[in-house]
């Protein structure tokens, strides 16, 4: 796995879902492409955000390991669970779900700003 650089910057989003405001981070390198994702709950239980925290470092280790960010995405995207919500026009069927989309997204902004 390379290096970690020093210092990684991305956007944060703030999603209402069915177990409450989910924030995911995209950390991005140089080069553009999402190196690190974290995820927060705003007011949520400890267990839930243990389990959101091993979520975000595994899609993390996967990204860092050099495994395709549209691999992750596809192997996330579509998780549900009971409690699908809808977000600024946006649905989301999970919080996997979440970060899928959200990441996805982030990749192609990034892809069409190199290009």
């Amino acid at each position: 796995m390379p290096e970690r650089p020093r210092v990684l910057t991305g956007p944060t989003v703030k999603y209402k879902t069915a177990c409450g405001s989910l924030y995911i981070t995209v950390n991005s390198g140089p080069d553009g492409v999402p190196q690190e994702v974290f995820g927060a709950f705003g007011k949520a239980g400890n267990c839930l955000n243990v389990c959101l925290g091993a979520l975000c470092k595994l899609t993390s280790v996967a990204l860092q390991s050099g495994v395709d960010v549209d691999t992750v995405v596809h192997s996330l995207k579509g998780f549900q669970c009971q409690g699908v919500t809808w977000d600024n026009g946006v649905q989301l069927r999970s919080c996997p779900d979440a970060i899928a989309q959200y990441l996805g997204e982030i990749h192609e902004r990034n892809k069409d700003s190199t290009t």
